[in-house]
């Protein structure tokens, strides 16, 4: 894992410095083809949409996920996460659809999200379609498979865009 300062995180970055080795900013994000169209989203909208980014995680970790969720729209990109999901939608199919249309698939990595078949499932997702931005939240021992992949360290990350990381 890497640990670097920057504008923002996870080489999603506008401005174009990127926290993470693999650089991607908004227009080189925006230039990779999805495979079933594309669309900007509001926060409250149906799960029934196109997002930029999908934020897998587990519920404990819901307060960094919601830090990352609002990072990332703060700097211009459409983010899916479960709690955008409405009453009478279901958890299941709506969360599949939302991770098979993002256009890239941010796992926080915590000791609690490596216990969870719901991230493991989405992360295994994520890498076989090349859409897998992997971010360490705190020191924890991933899944064998995603340990050869770079992870950005964001571990101290505070939640603002001017936060070193």
């Amino acid at each position: 894992s890497s640990r670097s300062g920057g504008s923002f995180l996870l080489g999603l970055s506008r401005s174009g410095r990127s926290a993470c080795r693999s650089s991607l900013n908004k227009q080189q994000f925006m230039s990779i083809p999805a495979e079933r169209g594309y669309g900007m989203i509001g926060a409250r909208e149906s799960a029934f949409y196109m997002a930029d980014v999908f934020v897998s995680y587990t519920r404990d970790d819901r307060n960094i996920a919601r830090q990352f969720a609002t990072g990332l729209e703060r700097e211009g990109f459409s983010v899916w996460w479960d709690q955008a999901i409405h009453a009478g939608e279901a958890f299941d199919r709506t969360t599949e659809h939302a991770l098979a249309n993002a256009r890239a698939v941010v796992v926080l990595w915590s000791r609690r999200s490596v216990e969870s078949d719901w991230v493991r499932a989405e992360a295994t997702e994520a890498r076989a379609t090349r859409r897998l931005v992997p971010v360490m939240i705190e020191p924890c021992k991933r899944p064998v498979i995603f340990e050869l992949i770079h992870t950005a360290d964001l571990a101290g990350w505070g939640g603002d865009a001017g936060d070193p990381v």
